[in-house]
């Protein structure tokens, strides 16, 4: 069944900002509370309580404002250990908050804000612009950067900027080979290149002396097409990459699924599926990988097939672990090196420990399987669950294998 956050929290007196469940936006199904959520919500609304009464203040108040706030992040350190940097002060004077972070009543930041290479929309002057009771110029030089730092930073209250382009193909070389710079690059009705978006943002930050701008590049996968193969030409791919990366100095990529500046045929699609729970996301799955710094099971054995196999390079640490009981209970089990295992590995520890299994479960390592010594898979429906928490050997094979394939 759905409930609005809202109501499940009143049915469980709970007043706290920060979430202390999975929340979905009804398009997956979100995942049962864990242990540590519940000891987090329990632990917010003891602290809650204690100091909304300290203040002679009704607790949902305290906990909606700032102090409420830092409470809750300096119960997430006493759960998860310190990821916030919060004052018990904080927790208590709204004084200690402010000293520490100074600031207006509001922080507004523009998540994509533009302006033109030197050419009018016609967006000034729409429809919906005059609808807002705007009444604005709608030439060039309304759209020019010039006049985006007056109207964003000067006559409005935005503290931060995303500039944010239309997705398009920069041209790479000049007519005579050369790679080509500026102004060079821009391709045709170039609205707002990656290269003038990474040079403004520079601009503006310099102007600050500050970070007041971020900064979107336009590369897409199919931008950059090879036509005789019809696939993409990864050369010119990963050129434009890294320039925009080390270059341009942008901070994520912006995306449209349905352009085709590289004349590719059409648009480009991502081709991993995203699935809407757990179980949906492993049920046909052969291999399952899991790489989290998790701390509780995040891959349960009820939802493993019959002939799945499991590589879990994640929970690195005695107190981590990615699987719950029932896999080891159901999986053989292989380690990359038994010290590792029974030193580091918590999938496998915890469970020793519960006595779910002994150590003889862990059936051999890597070099046992590598050399024959042990079998891997005896029957085609057999769960295998291979653990490893990392050892300097894998680093220097894997080291060995390029040096001597390059």
């Amino acid at each position: 069944m759905w409930i609005r956050k809202i109501e499940r929290d009143l049915k469980k007196d709970v007043d706290s900002p920060l979430p202390t469940q999975a929340v979905s936006n009804e398009e997956f199904l979100p995942r049962p509370q864990t242990p540590r959520q519940k000891q987090l919500e329990a632990l917010i609304r003891e602290m809650g309580d204690t100091r909304a009464r300290k203040l002679n203040m009704d607790r949902r108040a305290f906990m909606a404002s700032s102090m409420g706030l830092a409470t809750c992040f300096a119960a997430s350190n006493r759960v998860y250990g310190k990821v916030f940097e919060v004052d018990d002060a904080e927790t208590y004077e709204l004084a200690a908050i402010d000293e520490k972070y100074p600031k207006g009543e509001f922080f507004v930041i523009d998540v994509q804000a533009h302006f033109t290479n030197g050419i009018a929309l016609n967006f000034r002057n729409s429809e919906t612009a005059r609808n807002m009771g705007f009444n604005l110029k709608d030439d060039v030089e309304s759209y020019s950067f010039k006049n985006f730092v007056k109207e964003l930073f000067f006559d409005s209250e935005t503290n931060m900027v995303v500039i944010s382009g239309v997705p398009t193909r920069e041209i790479q070389r000049t007519p005579d080979g050369k790679v080509a710079e500026g102004a060079q690059r821009n391709p045709p009705f170039a609205i707002l290149p990656s290269w003038l978006m990474g040079e403004k943002k520079k601009e503006i930050n310099d102007m600050a002396g500050s970070q007041r701008a971020l900064c979107q590049g336009n590369l897409a996968p199919n931008h950059y097409w090879d036509k005789a193969t019809n696939s993409l030409d990864k050369a010119a791919m990963l050129e434009q990459m890294e320039r925009e990366l080390q270059l341009y100095k942008i901070d994520s990529w912006k995306w449209y699924c349905h352009t085709d500046p590289g004349g590719s045929g059409g648009g480009f699609q991502l081709d991993a599926s995203i699935a809407t729970s757990g179980p949906d996301a492993v049920r046909d799955a052969e291999i399952i990988c899991t790489t989290t710094s998790a701390r509780e099971p995040v891959l349960f054995g009820e939802w493993l097939s019959p002939g799945t196999h499991l590589d879990c390079v994640g929970a690195y640490r005695p107190s981590m672990r990615e699987t719950d009981d029932e896999v080891v209970r159901r999986a053989r089990v292989f380690a990359d090196t038994r010290i590792g295992a029974f030193g580091e590995a918590g999938d496998i520890l915890q469970p020793i420990a519960a006595g779910v299994i002994g150590k003889d479960a862990v059936l051999g390592d890597l070099f046992d399987l590598t050399r024959g010594v042990v079998t891997g898979r005896v029957a085609d429906n057999d769960i295998t669950f291979f653990k490893s928490v990392g050892a300097s050997i894998e680093d220097l094979a894997a080291a060995v294998a390029v040096y001597e394939t390059a």
